[in-house]
């Protein structure tokens, strides 16, 4: 288990969630180490906000706990500072001064929860699972659309030509006259593409690629 660190460090293994805390009071940042690091999380906590944009890894999975105000940023600024470097971790905020214009402010840029100082220790850490379990649920999603991606990179040309028909709910006739190719030569594309995309039938082609944003657009059909 990494932690608690008080100070800041490294994020453990690159594959375990970590609890990523950003807090500047160095006794309440303890007592949250203590308390999280307790539930059976891995912590990592920072009392300087630009010490843990510089350490920050966006691959590394898990949540942020973030005070809302500490010397030199604001949240928003800190969190603002993370997605320039590519992050997207869900993440709450804990304030000793909470109030409805912050609560809304950060909700809208996407707070988990906005909890008030001294924190319920349960509360955050039903909050915590919950943010880990939507950072994973991401990451899921995340590869799940670069497997698909790399399958769509494996159709020739031709197939890819044939794809967007496939997924326009379009008969083998209708796309051979639009490709100005023959239906079992249609078929054989059609047959090939499923195979590659790893799905039984064309409706499954069109859900797998529809959950990812990935449904194809038909260039106009004037392919030779």
């Amino acid at each position: 288990m990494v932690g608690p660190n008080p100070g800041g460090g490294d994020g453990g293994n690159p594959t375990q969630p970590v609890v990523f805390i950003v807090e500047d009071d160095d006794d309440y940042r303890s007592a949250l180490c203590v308390i999280v690091s307790a539930a059976g999380y891995h912590v990592n906590a920072f009392g300087c906000p630009q010490k843990f944009i510089d350490a920050y890894q966006p691959s590394q999975p898990g949540c942020l706990v973030l005070d809302f105000q500490t010397p030199g940023f604001e949240v928003v600024d800190l969190y603002q500072a993370l997605v320039e470097k590519g992050g997207s971790h869900p993440f709450i905020v804990i304030s000793a001064h909470g109030n409805v214009p912050k609560v809304a402010h950060v909700m809208r840029h996407g707070a988990i929860d906005f909890l008030a100082k001294p924190v319920d220790h349960r509360q955050l850490i039903q909050r915590i699972g919950e943010a880990i379990a939507k950072d994973a649920a991401r990451r899921s999603e995340l590869d799940e659309q670069r497997v698909i991606r790399d399958r769509l990179g494996l159709l020739t040309k031709r197939e890819s030509e044939v794809l967007p028909l496939v997924v326009q709910g379009l008969a083998s006739k209708q796309i051979g006259k639009q490709l100005d190719m023959g239906t079992n030569t249609v078929d054989v594309h059609r047959s090939n593409i499923l195979k590659k995309l790893n799905v039984a039938s064309s409706v499954e082609l069109v859900r797998v690629l529809s959950t990812h944003s990935l449904l194809p657009v038909a260039s106009g059909g004037d392919a030779t």
